[in-house]
C-alpha cells in the first residue's frame, strides 16, 4: 500500500500556487469536506468522472479516493505539475497523461486506473459487440493513444503527433487539418487497408 497523498496545502505551497481570482479559483483544502462533495453523486467506483477547473487537485483527489477515473481540463498551466503528480501520490491507483489543446488553451489532464487506457476500452467494447481485437484500426494523436495504436491491428498516428506517438503506430496518415482520419476512413472503405 502506498504512503498517503501530501496534504494539498503542501502541494500548493510547494508549486508556489494561489488562487487566481481572475480565473475563478478556489483551493478547497478540507479533505472530509471534499469527500462529502465527491459522495454527493452517489457510488463513483468505476465511473468516469470530467473536472473543469481542478487547480491543483483537491476534489480529484476526492474522486480518486471514491474510486472514479477522472478526466480534468484546466486552463491555468501552474497548476499542471501538481496535477502530473497525482500519479505519484496514488501509486498503481492511476494513470496520468497530460495533453495541451491549442484549440481550448486548456490542458487536459486523464486520471485513470492503472490497468486502464483506451485499448483496454476498444478491447471491452470489441467483446460487447462480438468483435475481434484483430480487427480493430485505431487512430491517434498524443501520448494517452500509444496503448491503443500498440494494440490495434492496423494503427494510425495523425500528421501532427507527437515524434514518440508516431514511432507506435504502423502507419502515419495527414494531419488534422488536412483531414487525416477522413483519409484513412476513405482508404478503409475503398478497400485499400487491410
Amino acid at each position: 500500500m502506498s504512503a498517503p497523498p501530501e496534504p494539498l496545502r503542501d502541494v500548493i505551497a510547494r508549486h508556489g500556487l494561489s488562487a487566481s481570482k481572475a480565473l475563478g479559483q478556489n483551493f478547497i483544502l478540507d479533505r472530509q469536506l471534499l469527500a462529502r462533495v465527491a459522495a454527493v453523486p452517489g457510488d463513483l467506483h468505476g465511473q468516469r468522472v470530467y473536472e473543469v477547473g481542478p487547480g491543483p487537485g483537491g476534489l480529484t483527489r476526492a474522486l480518486l479516493d471514491a474510486g472514479a477515473s477522472v478526466v480534468a481540463v484546466e486552463r491555468d498551466r501552474r497548476c499542471i505539475p501538481a496535477l502530473a503528480e497525482l500519479q505519484q501520490a496514488f501509486g498503481d491507483r492511476c494513470a496520468t497523461h497530460s495533453i495541451y489543446s491549442p484549440h481550448y488553451d486548456c490542458q487536459i489532464i486523464e486520471v485513470f486506473p492503472q490497468a486502464v487506457n483506451k485499448w483496454t476500452g476498444l478491447v471491452h467494447l470489441a467483446e460487447v459487440m462480438g468483435v475481434g481485437p484483430d480487427t480493430i484500426l485505431a487512430i491517434g494523436d498524443d501520448i494517452n493513444d500509444v496503448p491503443m495504436l500498440r494494440g490495434a491491428a492496423l494503427s494510425f498516428a495523425m500528421g501532427n503527433a507527437k515524434d514518440a506517438v508516431k514511432k507506435e503506430a504502423k502507419q502515419v496518415t495527414a494531419a488534422h487539418d488536412a483531414c487525416g482520419v477522413a483519409l484513412v476512413v476513405e482508404d478503409l472503405l475503398a478497400g485499400k487497408l487491410e
